[in-house]
């Protein structure tokens, strides 16, 4: 009887720790998304620096930049690949909440490593991009004011899926609540700022529009 109090009593602890932990896990992961935005700010600040104010999608491929790659069929890994001399691993492209995607371990590859997961689509990007983005208001609610943030977003309460999408001022924006962080996300804003939002109005309507580029 001892011992079947004491396995009760264990039982009982581990029903009271396990989500406790779950919860730690998932606020870590969080964290590490959030610093691996904040890590593509910076790259992408690094960039716009020593491109004369001007982003990857801006500058042509024979400056460094990404402006010839067709936006909709290649996605925004192409524009990604631009920072490999400012982005320490490609790994910073991925969620560790994302379990549709697998993250990169290199730009390049490696023919002594030929089993490195090399950067090479969208399937190694959790991250969309904004191409309209500017510095005009780096830090505001405009639907210009974001440069990049989880895939998993939503405007109007609608998915926005894999492609080509715009978001223009009155949109209410939020994320979906079967993925990544279940309904919180993060954005990047063009002054490197991340914001964790679980809805954002962007304002005022008929405003300012942002292209999107959703892996």
């Amino acid at each position: 009887m001892v011992v079947i109090g004491v396995l009760v009593i264990l039982a009982v602890i581990l029903l009271g720790v396990l989500p406790a932990l779950g919860k730690a896990r998932a606020l870590a992961k969080q964290i590490n998304c959030v610093n691996n935005l904040k890590n593509v700010g910076l790259s992408l600040r690094i960039f716009v620096t020593d491109h004369g104010e001007r982003w990857p999608w801006q500058v042509p491929d024979r400056e460094g930049g990404s402006m010839n790659f067709p936006p909709v069929r290649e996605g925004p890994w192409r524009h990604f690949v631009t920072l490999s001399n400012e982005l320490s691993t490609p790994g910073l492209l991925w969620c560790p909440m994302d379990r549709e995607r697998q993250p990169a371990v290199t730009f390049w590859a490696n023919p002594a490593n030929p089993a490195t997961t090399v950067f090479s689509g969208n399937g190694n990007v959790s991250y969309f991009l904004g191409v309209s983005a500017t510095d005009r208001n780096p830090s505001g609610n405009q639907a210009d004011d974001i440069v990049a943030g989880d895939r998993n977003l939503t405007a109007d309460g609608q998915v926005i899926a894999a492609g080509e999408a715009p978001i223009h001022g009155g949109n209410l924006l939020g994320f979906q609540a079967t993925s990544l962080h279940r309904g919180i996300g993060q954005l990047l804003k063009g002054d490197g700022t991340v914001w964790q939002q679980r809805n954002l109005q962007l304002g005022p309507p008929s405003s300012f529009t942002n292209r999107l580029l959703v892996p």
